[in-house]
């Protein structure tokens, strides 16, 4: 059986985004290895990652330690990832190797070249962009043109990257619809409104924001906390999921603003949609940004964005549509579309039942078809598994 190596810089990505392809790719016959950061790095509990190898272990999918570092810019930090790919691939019998992330990126093309085996990767969102930093375009653009030499295909998720990835070097160039939503299970939660708000102690009838990601300085969140101390009102708040090392920061600032009351900061949470549906309004205040899986996740939920207006973010909200956008840095704008969608029910139910249609364009089901007409492209189907039945099993 032939085998596929796929790696991301971390195990949250694999189970987050990427299972499903694992899935798909076995489906077609492959038997795919996973090849990640399993001890550092996840933006998720130390026992959400046990469970993690758990699943794979009864679902006999190979997965194996590959000590990546997320600051990209630590080189030094390169060589070992490199060594413990090529052991993995030296088992033999790889097809190929589907990258993602920026450093599984760099290591992953580096060693499907040196192996001589195709080389896949999927950029979750270019570090430059239009609003990107000079360093960042400096860094970054470079090596990924340089790279794009040793990639048979590369796969872009937003509209943006692709148009840039156009200029670069890729056998094959594809953009598809993100890494897939599965939309059903934002649409139906399983507590009510009232039991999730009375268990994080919000008042029934606030008007609740929710952001949802990693805590950390592209994510943003500290333009929330301003924008809310602006509108001082103790009938608005704002819930924030997720892990990350301002978590602290977050809490300090809340206190220094007088509305730690209104902002609860509510770490890692498997229950997602309960939160989604007992919100009112969704937050995306993201630097950077692929495309933004949760807040695909609240339209699917029926909620109204207020996001950023950078990247891959722009390939799905819309200024007076889907909601509002701001300048990331422009707490006022913030403000202004928080108290907008605040002070009018109507307007946060009209804009939110178009957001559940829009998030079609991204439901796990299309990208899945999508990657499947890529990965016949690319690697062809394993003898004695049709394509026509790769779907059905």
């Amino acid at each position: 059986m032939k085998r596929i190596l796929m790696i991301s810089n971390t195990a949250s990505m694999q189970y987050q985004f990427l299972l499903p392809w694992t899935q798909l790719l076995r489906r077609m016959g492959y038997e795919v290895h996973i090849g990640c950061n399993f001890e550092e790095g996840n933006n998720s509990t130390p026992e959400r990652i046990q469970e993690f190898c758990k699943e794979l272990e009864d679902e006999g999918i190979p997965y194996h330690q590959i000590d990546f570092d997320r600051n990209a810019l630590k080189l030094h930090k390169y060589q070992k990832p490199l060594r413990q790919i090529a052991e993995i691939l030296a088992m033999g019998d790889f097809e190929a190797i589907h990258c993602h992330s920026p450093i599984g990126g760099v290591c992953g093309r580096i060693a499907g070249k040196r192996a001589g085996i195709k080389v896949l990767y999927t950029a979750h969102g270019f570090h430059f962009f239009k609003g990107a930093t000079p360093l960042h375009w400096a860094l970054f653009y470079p090596a990924e043109k340089l790279l794009s030499h040793w990639t048979d295909t590369l796969i872009t998720i937003n509209s943006e990257d692709y148009s840039r990835a156009q200029h670069f070097h890729a056998e094959h160039l594809h953009r598809i619809s993100g890494a897939g939503v599965d939309l059903e299970r934002y649409r139906h939660p399983e507590r009510s409104r009232t039991e999730v708000l009375q268990e994080l102690g919000i008042p029934e009838d606030a008007v609740v924001f929710i952001s949802i990601g990693e805590l950390n300085r592209n994510k943003n969140h500290a333009v929330l906390l301003r924008a809310l101390q602006k509108l001082d009102h103790p009938h608005l708040h704002l819930i924030i999921a997720g892990t990350g090392k301002l978590a602290d920061e977050l809490k300090a600032l809340a206190k220094e603003y007088r509305i730690e009351e209104r902002v609860h900061i509510v770490g890692f949470r498997t229950d997602v949609a309960d939160l989604l549906h007992a919100s009112d309004v969704f937050c995306f205040p993201s630097r950077r940004e692929g495309l933004g899986f949760t807040a695909i996740e609240a339209m699917a939920a029926g909620l109204p964005l207020i996001t950023s207006n950078r990247h891959g973010i722009l390939d799905y909200s819309k200024d007076g549509i889907t909601g509002y956008t701001c300048d990331p840095d422009d707490a006022d704008a913030f403000a202004d579309a928080m108290r907008t969608l605040a002070e009018d029910r109507v307007l946060r139910e009209t804009m939110g039942l178009h957001n559940t249609r829009a998030a079609e364009e991204f439901a796990l089901g299309t990208v899945l078809s999508q990657m499947q007409e890529i990965y016949e492209g690319a690697l062809g189907v394993p003898e004695g598994v049709p394509s026509e039945e790769v779907k059905s099993r």
